[in-house]
């Protein structure tokens, strides 16, 4: 397994990648992003001191936009430099006493140190600018997005993932739709994603993942009313389980995600 650290900068904004690439398959990674002194999110606890290395400059603020250990890694030691962290405020708890991972977790990106963070209020004022937090449940249940309205940022973490072909078994498909079309009446020149690329176009990029849920949800709703068993509906739209089902557990798995699909309006549109 080795490992992936890379910082681009992107106009006035750094996006960092951080993560690990398992032989033989796609590298798990994420990406976080400095503005100034400012940090969105934080990266993997695995690479706490290879980023340290690599930012350059002093952080005085660390806005997260959820509490899964690849969003919060370098949180703690950043803190302890006196860095201020500030996180949804139903997740304060976890941040302070990070509860145990299952292994997958654990060996793509290591256990978080606990840290202790102030609650993100309806804004956040910062020597970057104002951040205005957008509520966007359903990846996980008290994610906030974060909005730089003045720069035209939408910072999205786990919010906006594109289109995959599996989903996480807690993971709430209706409410994550939701949560895109709240982001799209937000008016921002640039989408700043967690995972996967940078969206210059945010409304353009919200829209395509919102309709291609919406088509996914008729054609599995069109394969159960022929008599289609889950696992013969997931055969026919995604073919058979792979990776992240094996590597997971289950608790990652394409099976999950037809399921939450069935779940939806057959009618569902963007």
């Amino acid at each position: 397994m080795s490992s992936i650290l890379r910082r681009e900068e992107r106009g006035d904004v750094d996006r960092i990648t951080a993560g690990r690439r398992v032989v033989g398959f796609a590298p798990v990674t994420s990406h976080f992003y400095r503005v100034g002194t400012v940090l969105v999110d934080a990266g993997p606890p695995n690479r706490v001191d290879d980023v340290l290395n690599v930012l350059e400059t002093e952080i005085t603020d660390v806005l997260l936009t959820h509490a899964h250990e690849d969003h919060v890694g370098l949180a703690a030691a950043l803190a302890d430099q006196g860095a201020r962290v500030f996180a949804p405020e139903p997740t304060l708890e976890v941040l302070a006493d990070p509860p145990s991972l299952p292994g997958y977790r654990r060996q793509s990106w290591g256990e978080a140190k606990p840290v202790d963070a102030c609650p993100l209020e309806s804004e956040v004022t910062t020597p970057a600018g104002t951040f205005e937090t957008v509520p966007t449940p359903g990846h996980s249940r008290h994610h906030l997005a974060l909005h730089h309205r003045e720069r035209g940022w939408l910072f999205t973490g786990d919010a906006y993932l594109g289109t995959r072909d599996n989903l996480r078994f807690d993971e709430d498909l209706e409410t994550e739709l939701a949560s895109l079309r709240r982001l799209r009446e937000r008016e921002a020149g640039r989408l700043l994603p967690g995972h996967g690329s940078i969206a210059s176009d945010p409304e353009a990029a919200l829209t395509d993942a919102l309709d291609w849920y919406a088509e996914r949800a008729r054609e599995a709703h069109e394969l159960r009313a022929a008599g289609g068993s889950l696992t013969s509906i997931r055969r026919e739209m995604f073919g058979w389980e792979g990776f992240m089902r094996w590597f997971t557990g289950g608790e990652f798995s394409k099976t999950n995600l037809v399921r939450e699909l069935l779940r939806l309006p057959s009618s569902l549109t963007s």
